[in-house]
């Protein structure tokens, strides 16, 4: 008791004062001034509300200098600096975490700098996130680059942060997160799809940052989300259809090899049978038809000398432009089988863009249904093209990937291949 009240003398006379986030007094965190009080921060990859991919950061925990958590502490006011390589991504925009407000912050992308000042009045309790950062990859599938948040001011500088920064790593089309790109990536994506995995920082979760920015199908206004195209365009990658920018190495479309065939049906040889056609151009066997004019002249021989005049009938030698006849040539009706729409590899369009989901052999997979002729009966071929085209649910539509012709084809061959 005397102690205390040794204490509380001292306390009023204002000899010992007991320091905080901004706030002093034993009811806020109850450590002198002298002890200090740090802050641990962290850094995630992780999916907002709507799906977006961010990267969050905030206070996992106060600690004195002892070490000693500090469950008291709050965060009532904070600057947040974050560096990244501008090469490999860029910042689309900035969020507040619960609680939160922010009221500044500005995004250089041409350097690789965000920072963000923000406040709470009620204070944010550790763990807590005091911004988010909405990023996107746009580096390479070969090229890891580095994130670093630095808390550069917490509660009016009154509490450090410690370590001074945190920093991570990311690498475009990496779900994993193990420092490659392989198939496993499409498939943790895929699994996230479908609710048996979810998204995190563990080498047991998606990393939403890695896995949401494959394509870069979002609007610089709302981010990225993670969705099947994206498992998709890794699979594409890792048989050489995309290069490491996930662009396509060349047309999608993998049956153009097909058009040569069209090349012999123009052979049609009907073109020998206009020649011939000329040949019946003796056409001056009417000529014979004046010889009988001369039939009843022959009594004055004289009249020979007339017969000059019929040289004139050849005039009808012009006969020939009817020559026409080669209007046989119209035979090459054939013609039009030259231009049969090159034959579409429509087993090899399946196993491109299909059967990643609804599985090799058409049965269906946990990301996918059955799309066998027997799964299909009840649907019209145009119904599964519209599909294929547009998409449906969590299928990305394909009419950006393949040709109209493509499309038909691929779903004529779905709708009557067993």
């Amino acid at each position: 008791m005397r102690i205390r009240r040794i204490l509380t003398s001292l306390v009023a006379g204002g000899l010992l004062v007991f320091a905080g986030a901004g706030v002093t007094g034993p009811a806020q965190y109850g450590r002198p001034a002298a002890a200090g009080v740090f802050a641990e921060p962290f850094q995630n990859p992780a999916v907002d509300a709507d799906g977006v991919a961010v990267i969050s950061g905030g206070i996992s925990r106060f600690f004195d200098s002892g070490g000693i958590s500090l469950p008291d502490v709050r965060t009532t006011d904070f600057t947040e600096v974050i560096t990244y390589d501008p090469g490999a991504a860029s910042i689309l925009g900035v969020r507040p975490g619960p609680g939160v407000t922010i009221t500044a912050s500005t995004i250089d992308n041409i350097l690789g700098s965000v920072t963000v000042t923000g406040a709470s009045a009620a204070g944010v309790a550790a763990p807590g996130t005091l911004a988010s950062a909405v990023i996107r990859s746009t580096g390479r599938a070969n090229q890891p680059y580095t994130v670093t948040i630095t808390f550069s001011s917490i509660n009016g500088g009154s509490i450090s942060s410690s370590p001074a920064s945190v920093s991570s790593s990311y690498l475009r089309g990496d779900a994993r997160a193990d420092g490659a790109v392989d198939m496993s990536d499409a498939l943790y994506i895929a699994q996230y799809r479908v609710g048996t995995r979810i998204a995190g920082a563990t080498l047991a979760d998606v990393n939403p940052v890695n896995a949401a920015s494959v394509l870069a199908d979002g609007t610089a206004s709302t981010g990225d989300t993670i969705n099947t195209a994206d498992a998709l365009a890794i699979a594409q990658f890792r048989v050489g259809m995309r290069d490491a920018n996930y662009v396509f190495t060349s047309p999608p479309a993998p049956t153009p090899t097909a058009t040569p065939a069209a090349t012999p049906s123009p052979s049609p040889s009907p073109s020998p049978s206009p020649s011939p056609s000329p040949s019946p151009s003796p056409s001056p066997s009417p000529s014979p038809s004046p010889s009988p004019s001369p039939l009843p002249s022959p009594s004055p021989s004289p009249s020979p000398s007339p017969s000059p005049s019929p040289s004139p009938s050849p005039s009808p030698s012009p006969s020939p432009s009817p020559s026409p006849s080669p209007s046989p040539s119209p035979s090459p009706s054939p013609s039009p089988s030259p231009s049969p729409t090159p034959s579409v590899n429509s087993p090899a369009l399946y196993a491109t863009y299909c059967a990643l989901c609804h599985g090799a052999n058409r049965q269906g997979t946990a990301l996918g249904p059955r799309v066998t002729a027997s799964a299909l009966s009840g649907d019209s071929i145009t119904k599964i093209a519209g599909i294929i085209a547009n998409g449906k649910g969590s299928m990305p539509g394909y009419s950006g990937m393949m040709t109209a012709d493509e499309i038909t084809a691929l779903a004529t061959w779905l709708k009557n291949t067993p």
